[in-house]
């Protein structure tokens, strides 16, 4: 006597379970076993490992011990770890990066407020909002020539306290302004933005197979004013003249302290950092957090500066 994908034998009494028994229905193309993910036999004829195989198999849930849906994987273009749209400039300047004022953890609450970003970088912006600050951005217009024998930090400073200070005059009196400013120094050497192709190379040039530092200085200027300089070390492995015409060809180095960018096509060329990495972006993150704390709990203490 035979029911369906069972059989009984006589004497022993016995049920036996062949190994066709999670095949589909007799009208679909036989399927293999996957193991990974066993089906439980729980009626003699089969029957409920049928349903349970051909359900499990289309993605159906079934009542009881109900399968998750098939989802597909999203196509996801890959972009380059410095990619910039060409409407970033105008969708970072020219919209409010709002975040919560309060945010509530397991142990203290922790206070945020909104401030303007004194800055055309977009790269400043990108770090801010990907850190999740509640900001705007009010591009500041300053002289950012260096005066004769003026030494690196002192000169990045000055430029942020001026961009805090041309910033502030055109926005509403009390507004939390913050401003920044980053300079290279290889040597004796300070390094803005390369003026052109043959400034870049000589910059590259002088970074080749060295450590070199980069400065920013950061200015939050609210009821009272915080500020701090952050030096990082860089070590560049050494470039060859097809590196550097290679590199200097992507456009990366233009507009960028020191003529390169970190977070770009630089990044294969530098051997190791000693500090804040967003620091060599142009910002050190963590620093704006500390100067931006004391604002927004209403106090002026546990802030130093170099």
């Amino acid at each position: 006597m035979f029911r369906l994908g069972v059989s009984f034998d006589a004497e022993a009494g016995d049920r036996l379970f062949p190994q066709e028994l999670l095949q589909a229905r007799q009208n679909h193309a036989a399927r293999a076993c996957d193991f990974k993910r066993p089906t439980g036999v729980r009626r003699a004829d089969g029957q409920h490992a049928i349903r349970e195989f051909d359900r499990r198999d289309s993605g159906e849930r079934g009542a009881d011990d109900e399968l998750p849906r098939k989802v597909g994987a999203r196509r996801r273009r890959r972009l380059p770890p410095d990619y910039v749209s060409e409407n970033a400039p105008a969708e970072l300047m020219n919209r409010e990066h709002s975040g919560p004022s309060v945010r509530h953890g397991p142990s203290a609450i922790i206070f945020e407020v909104s401030f303007i970003l004194a800055s055309a970088s977009p790269r400043r912006a990108e770090l801010l909002a990907a850190a999740g600050f509640a900001f705007e951005v009010v591009a500041a217009d300053v002289d950012e020539t260096p005066l004769p024998g003026e030494p690196p930090k002192v000169y990045a400073l000055r430029v942020a306290r001026a961009k805090a200070e041309e910033v502030g005059r055109r926005v509403d009196a009390g507004r939390t302004i913050l401003a920044a400013d980053t300079v290279v120094v290889a040597g004796d050497r300070l390094m803005g933005k390369p003026v052109d192709d043959r400034d870049a190379a000589s910059m590259l040039r002088a970074l080749s197979g060295r450590v070199h530092e980069v400065h920013t200085a950061v200015v939050m200027r609210g009821a009272v004013e915080h500020e701090d300089v952050v030096t990082t070390a860089v070590r560049f492995n050494p470039l060859s003249d097809a590196e550097i015409d290679w590199y200097i060809s992507t456009g990366e180095a233009a507009g960028k302290a020191g003529a390169y960018a970190i977070q770009g096509r630089a990044a294969r060329f530098i051997d190791r950092i000693d500090g804040s990495w967003s620091n060599v972006v142009g910002l050190p993150i963590a620093t704006v957090y500390r100067l931006l704390s004391p604002l927004a709990a209403g106090s002026p203490s546990g802030v130093g500066s170099d």
